[in-house]
Protein backbone atom coordinates (compact mmCIF):
# COMPACT_ATOMS: atom_id res chain seq x y z
CA UNK A 1 0.00 0.00 0.00
CA UNK A 2 1.48 3.38 -0.93
CA UNK A 3 1.81 6.01 1.79
CA UNK A 4 -0.82 8.27 0.16
CA UNK A 5 -3.40 5.49 -0.23
CA UNK A 6 -2.55 4.23 3.25
CA UNK A 7 -3.24 7.69 4.66
CA UNK A 8 -6.57 7.89 2.85
CA UNK A 9 -7.51 4.37 3.98
CA UNK A 10 -6.50 5.13 7.56
CA UNK A 11 -8.60 8.29 7.62
CA UNK A 12 -11.56 6.39 6.12
CA UNK A 13 -11.26 3.72 8.82
CA UNK A 14 -11.02 6.35 11.58
CA UNK A 15 -14.05 8.16 10.19
CA UNK A 16 -16.16 4.99 10.47
CA UNK A 17 -15.12 4.65 14.12
CA UNK A 18 -16.05 8.27 14.83
CA UNK A 19 -19.38 7.84 13.04
CA UNK A 20 -20.16 4.87 15.30
CA UNK A 21 -19.92 7.12 18.37
CA UNK A 22 -22.09 9.83 16.80
CA UNK A 23 -24.73 7.36 15.56
CA UNK A 24 -24.96 5.56 18.90
CA UNK A 25 -25.22 8.82 20.83
CA UNK A 26 -27.91 10.08 18.42
CA UNK A 27 -29.78 6.77 18.88
CA UNK A 28 -29.80 6.45 15.08
CA UNK A 29 -30.27 2.75 14.31
CA UNK A 30 -30.32 3.32 10.54
CA UNK A 31 -26.95 5.09 10.65
CA UNK A 32 -25.50 2.33 12.85
CA UNK A 33 -26.67 -0.29 10.36
CA UNK A 34 -24.66 1.40 7.61
CA UNK A 35 -21.43 1.17 9.62
CA UNK A 36 -21.21 -2.62 10.03
CA UNK A 37 -20.57 -5.60 7.79
CA UNK A 38 -23.26 -8.30 7.62
CA UNK A 39 -21.02 -10.67 9.62
CA UNK A 40 -20.02 -8.14 12.31
CA UNK A 41 -19.04 -9.43 15.75
CA UNK A 42 -19.31 -7.38 18.95
CA UNK A 43 -17.63 -8.40 22.20
CA UNK A 44 -17.92 -6.68 25.56
CA UNK A 45 -15.58 -7.53 28.44
CA UNK A 46 -16.20 -5.95 31.83
CA UNK A 47 -13.79 -5.49 34.70
CA UNK A 48 -13.50 -8.88 36.36
CA UNK A 49 -13.79 -10.78 33.09
CA UNK A 50 -17.55 -10.84 32.58
CA UNK A 51 -18.41 -10.66 28.92
CA UNK A 52 -21.05 -11.12 26.26
CA UNK A 53 -20.96 -11.09 22.50
CA UNK A 54 -23.20 -10.85 19.49
CA UNK A 55 -22.63 -11.96 15.88
CA UNK A 56 -24.31 -10.88 12.65
CA UNK A 57 -25.83 -7.53 11.74
CA UNK A 58 -29.43 -8.17 12.94
CA UNK A 59 -28.28 -9.48 16.34
CA UNK A 60 -25.72 -6.70 16.78
CA UNK A 61 -28.22 -3.96 15.93
CA UNK A 62 -30.78 -5.49 18.28
CA UNK A 63 -28.21 -5.55 21.09
CA UNK A 64 -27.14 -1.94 20.45
CA UNK A 65 -30.75 -0.74 20.17
CA UNK A 66 -31.44 -2.37 23.55
CA UNK A 67 -28.66 -0.20 24.99
CA UNK A 68 -30.16 2.98 23.56
CA UNK A 69 -32.89 3.89 26.03
CA UNK A 70 -34.59 7.11 24.99
CA UNK A 71 -34.73 8.47 28.54
CA UNK A 72 -30.95 8.21 28.92
CA UNK A 73 -28.66 10.19 26.61
CA UNK A 74 -25.06 9.14 25.95
CA UNK A 75 -21.86 10.82 24.83
CA UNK A 76 -18.90 8.71 23.74
CA UNK A 77 -15.60 10.55 24.12
CA UNK A 78 -12.78 8.86 22.15
CA UNK A 79 -9.12 9.74 22.52
CA UNK A 80 -5.61 8.37 21.85
CA UNK A 81 -6.52 6.73 18.53
CA UNK A 82 -3.99 4.21 17.29
CA UNK A 83 -4.33 2.27 14.07
CA UNK A 84 -2.49 -0.51 12.31
CA UNK A 85 -3.09 -2.77 9.34
CA UNK A 86 -3.50 -6.49 10.04
CA UNK A 87 -2.52 -9.38 7.76
CA UNK A 88 -5.97 -9.33 6.09
CA UNK A 89 -5.55 -5.67 5.08
CA UNK A 90 -8.09 -4.50 7.65
CA UNK A 91 -7.47 -1.54 9.94
CA UNK A 92 -7.43 -2.17 13.66
CA UNK A 93 -8.26 1.04 15.47
CA UNK A 94 -7.74 1.25 19.22
CA UNK A 95 -9.21 4.11 21.27
CA UNK A 96 -9.61 5.01 24.91
CA UNK A 97 -13.16 6.03 25.73
CA UNK A 98 -15.20 7.70 28.40
CA UNK A 99 -18.95 7.16 28.23
CA UNK A 100 -21.02 9.89 29.83
CA UNK A 101 -24.74 9.40 30.51
CA UNK A 102 -27.48 11.88 31.16
CA UNK A 103 -30.33 10.71 33.29
CA UNK A 104 -31.23 13.41 35.79
CA UNK A 105 -27.79 14.94 35.09
CA UNK A 106 -24.62 14.20 33.07
CA UNK A 107 -22.33 11.73 34.84
CA UNK A 108 -19.44 9.45 33.85
CA UNK A 109 -20.78 5.94 33.33
CA UNK A 110 -17.82 3.87 32.14
CA UNK A 111 -14.38 4.02 30.63
CA UNK A 112 -12.11 1.59 28.88
CA UNK A 113 -10.92 0.75 25.41
CA UNK A 114 -12.46 -0.16 22.10
CA UNK A 115 -10.75 -2.09 19.34
CA UNK A 116 -12.52 -1.69 16.03
CA UNK A 117 -11.56 -3.85 13.06
CA UNK A 118 -12.56 -1.98 9.92
CA UNK A 119 -12.43 -3.41 6.40
CA UNK A 120 -13.02 -2.03 2.93
CA UNK A 121 -16.22 -3.29 1.26
CA UNK A 122 -17.80 -2.49 -2.11
CA UNK A 123 -19.93 0.17 -0.35
CA UNK A 124 -17.12 1.71 1.72
CA UNK A 125 -15.30 1.00 4.96
CA UNK A 126 -17.30 -0.99 7.53
CA UNK A 127 -16.74 -2.30 11.06
CA UNK A 128 -16.44 -6.09 11.04
CA UNK A 129 -15.45 -6.52 14.71
CA UNK A 130 -15.71 -4.38 17.80
CA UNK A 131 -14.24 -5.37 21.16
CA UNK A 132 -15.06 -3.17 24.14
CA UNK A 133 -13.09 -3.58 27.39
CA UNK A 134 -14.88 -1.78 30.21
CA UNK A 135 -12.70 -0.62 33.10
CA UNK A 136 -15.60 0.11 35.38
CA UNK A 137 -19.30 0.70 35.02
CA UNK A 138 -20.70 3.42 37.27
CA UNK A 139 -24.23 4.15 38.35
CA UNK A 140 -25.83 7.39 37.20
CA UNK A 141 -25.03 8.92 40.59
CA UNK A 142 -21.33 8.44 39.80
CA UNK A 143 -20.69 5.57 42.25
Amino acid sequence: MSSSSEGTSRESALLVVRRYAWAFDAQDSAALGELFTDDVRLEFVAEGGEWFSSQGLPAVLSMLEGSMRSEVRTRHLFTNELSSVNAAGEYEVDVYFLLVLRGARWAPASSGTYRFTVRPTPVGWRICRMVNHLDKVLDLDGS
